[in-house]
């Protein structure tokens, strides 16, 4: 991993917070790059003094302190990212672009057999790229979706998506997405769930024509279908040690631990409690705290029709949807998209009333334009 890459991320923090604090005082009280800055902080603390720690565990092949180190930066940059993005309506077309060569790329890398993405390759750790180019495509798809605000070509865009996130293998990315279309339509709780129910039921309705535990049912229902899925029986070892670790260092965390206790570093606890177990308490207590003030940000947006018309706060209530399904359910704490929705909870543009929302990026506007 490019050491190179981690100083110049931490740098840009640096000056990012230097150009925001210059607007006033770091420390008042409604500053919304405190909790985060000190999330970050301690963590980084807590990697740095740990390098001596994981050394007494076992030899590894990889510099886990840098690694660590890598992801906490490509943390810090999607909140940086998020906090920044602003006036996604003026890019309708590129978006729409973007998607389109999404699809072509994973047309053109599916496995005609297995009806899933092609992971041949000779180098197995890249294998796990597919995590990413499901949650890369999920979460632009998304964003084609706010952008479009034709009934026609927004319900378009949701069927292709499904086909695809399901075609790249990655289960956590295909369950996210379902779950955050309904708030792309802002339909209340009721209906969300009849449509989540209605799509599930419409996938797995392909389970006769592909069954296999290599094939894409297998793979992405096999729990559900033939009670056999050896990805979740080992996450489910992992979670039962990780708890019971978690319960002997509950206040410090166990930072590592993971690599004393299975010899591998990828076996952390995939989900929310990733950050308890690695972090400790407080830093815990604090992303949570992030969580939470998200949530209800993103419940105001759904609120206010004046909100509602932006596209910035759709794709910010679609984006959360999603990256909360990934977290709290599968995801850990090396996985920094998830700060992209966090950054955009605390950007400048969610703090005003909905009268001070820029009426160019409204959906009427949209409308008239298409």
């Amino acid at each position: 991993m490019s050491g190179s890459y981690i100083y110049a991320s931490y740098l840009l923090a640096i000056t990012f917070l230097m150009r925001i604090s210059g607007r006033g005082s770091f420390l008042q009280k409604d500053n919304e790059l405190v909790i985060p800055s000190l999330f970050f902080a301690l963590a980084i603390l807590v990697i740095l003094f740990g390098d001596k720690k994981l050394g007494s565990y076992a030899a590894m092949d990889t510099n886990i302190t840098q690694l660590n180190l890598f992801y906490m930066g490509g943390s810090v940059l999607a909140y940086i990212v998020g906090y920044s993005l602003l006036g996604l309506g003026r890019f309708k077309s590129l978006i729409i672009v973007g998607f389109i060569l999404l699809v072509i790329n994973v047309l053109v890398n599916v496995d005609k057999t297995t009806m899933t993405l092609n992971l041949k390759t000779d180098i197995k750790e890249k294998e796990g790229i597919y995590l990413m180019l499901g949650d890369t495509f999920g979460l632009w798809a998304l964003l084609a979706c706010v952008v479009v605000t034709h009934r026609l070509g927004r319900a378009t865009l949701v069927v292709i998506s499904l086909i695809c996130i399901a075609f790249l293998n990655s289960r956590t990315s295909l369950y996210a997405f379902i779950t955050a279309i309904p708030f792309v339509y802002r339909l209340r709780f009721g209906r969300t769930a009849v449509v989540i129910v209605i799509i599930l039921a419409g996938l797995l309705s392909f389970a006769p024509l592909l069954e296999t535990q290599d094939g894409l049912i297998g793979r992405m229902f096999g729990s559900v279908i033939s009670g056999e899925d050896s990805s979740l029986n080992s996450r489910m070892i992992q979670f039962d040690v990780g708890i019971t670790s978690l319960a002997d260092h509950w206040f410090l965390g166990d930072y590592g631990g993971q690599i004393r206790d299975f010899g591998d570093f990828g076996a952390y606890l995939h989900n929310i409690l990733s950050y308890w177990s690695q972090f400790g308490l407080i830093p815990f207590l604090l992303i949570i705290s992030l969580w939470v003030k998200a949530t209800l940000r993103a419940k105001s947006c759904i609120a206010s029709d004046e909100a509602w018309a932006d596209p910035d706060q759709r794709f910010f209530v679609a984006a959360l949807v999603f990256f909360v399904v990934e977290v709290f359910a599968s995801r850990s704490y090396v996985y920094f998209m998830a700060w992209l929705a966090l950054g955009m909870s605390a950007a400048p543009i969610f703090n005003k009333t909905p009268q001070a929302i820029p009426t160019g990026y409204s959906e009427h506007s949209e409308n008239n334009n298409s």
